[in-house]
């Protein structure tokens, strides 16, 4: 009987990794026996790079790894292998920032591919964000501070103006990107 080899692609965030955002001793186990079955273990998260290579090595993967929902997906261990980055555009990006100041948010975050682009100083964000102290991140005005397309734009609205940002999201840019909550500690549309 001829085994078929299969794709597996694991979501890091509420599928492999526990509570405490580790792998479990059953879940590396269960991969490891399907990597050495021959399937093809892939990790695939809404997470950036920067966040999820450590899990990547932990699992021992020589595979190609999607990030930020699709927006990049690459192969940590090939760098011959071509790099698919399908970011928003800076001129939508920068459309959406100019609607968060007339709207009033707490605070916008762009990411391109691993750089972190922090429109406010805040020490909240820039834990959740700077995985480590050699992280490329920079914190001032994303109108004069971002000059690439971004790969993911975070807002992380007023509790009051959550409804005009979906409003405007919807409205203005429907065509163009996809907007989703986002759950951290934080909320973010």
């Amino acid at each position: 009987m001829e085994t078929k080899q299969h794709l597996i692609a694991v979501d890091l965030d509420g599928t492999l990794l526990t509570d405490d955002k580790t792998i479990s001793k059953r879940n590396l186990e269960a991969l490891e026996k399907a990597a050495d079955a021959g399937h093809i273990v892939v990790i695939a998260t809404g997470r950036p790079h920067r966040s999820s290579i450590d899990h990547y090595h932990t699992l021992g993967l020589n595979t190609p790894m999607v990030n930020f929902n699709g927006a990049l997906i690459h192969h940590p261990a090939n760098n011959q292998w071509n790099v698919l980055h399908n970011p928003m555009s800076i001129r939508t990006a920068l459309r959406i920032v100019d609607a968060c100041y007339e709207i009033s948010t707490h605070n916008i975050v762009a990411e391109v591919m691993d750089n972190v682009y922090l429109d406010r100083y805040d020490e909240q964000l820039i834990d959740i964000f700077q995985t480590s102290p050699n992280s490329p991140f920079t914190i001032g005005s994303l109108k004069n501070n971002l000059t690439h397309d971004p790969t993911s734009l975070l807002i992380h609205p007023k509790e009051e103006n959550i409804q005009s940002i979906r409003k405007h999201l919807e409205d203005d840019h429907a065509e163009l990107i996809e907007h989703r909550k986002w759950g951290g500690t934080l909320e973010y549309y």
